[in-house]
């Protein structure tokens, strides 16, 4: 697990403020919940964890080193997603799909 430490980020699509000045830190010895109303921008701050989105401003470290430096390789082998949404047609526990991603 990695320390992870969001500074002034923020973010936009076209004129739309999506993000902010969003400053966080996030211990690795802790669990983290991200909580509010829908289009609030959980989603797209988590996108920019696992790097769907470029950093605009602003910059987020892990360990003291900013995302966009880390291999995405090496990034990959700290950070997993699970989307909300899926389907499955066969019977496995969650346990089992989480494994089936690494």
């Amino acid at each position: 697990m990695k320390n992870i430490h969001i500074e002034h980020l923020h973010f936009h699509i076209g004129e739309k403020t999506i993000l902010h000045d969003i400053t966080a830190d996030l211990p690795a010895d802790r669990f983290v919940a991200l909580l509010g109303p829908n289009g609030c921008g959980k989603s797209t701050l988590l996108k920019h964890l696992y790097r769907v989105h470029r950093i605009q401003e602003g910059q987020i470290l892990m360990d003291g080193t900013p995302i966009a430096e880390i291999p995405l390789r090496a990034a990959a082998q700290e950070i997993g997603v699970m989307g909300q949404f899926h389907s499955v047609d066969f019977d496995f526990t969650v346990e089992e799909i989480a494994l089936m991603g690494r």
